[in-house]
């Protein structure tokens, strides 16, 4: 599996998110969205400086800033370069 950071992802990387490592208050209001251990998180696209991100988590469409996802480990989907062949 290749894990990476969450704001390291590209346009169209399918990953499971597999750690959130911060309490940050930003943390806290990015997991009431949504972003969990387990859930399968999409990077639909990145604005024209990268900053903020689109991303799909559970059907909803959000837009996080770089340093509020940094501490976010995704684990990327085959297709994307990862080994998880079914996520």
């Amino acid at each position: 599996m290749k894990n990476l950071r969450l704001c390291d992802m590209k346009p169209n990387d399918k990953a499971v998110i597999k750690a959130v490592e911060s309490d940050s208050p930003a943390i806290k209001r990015m997991k009431d969205m949504g972003i969990e251990s387990g859930e399968e998180i999409i990077c639909l696209f990145k604005s024209p400086f990268a900053d903020p991100t689109a991303y799909r988590v559970n059907d909803v469409t959000i837009a996080l800033r770089k340093n509020d996802c940094a501490d976010v480990i995704v684990s990327l989907c085959e297709k994307n370069g990862g080994t998880d062949e079914g996520v």
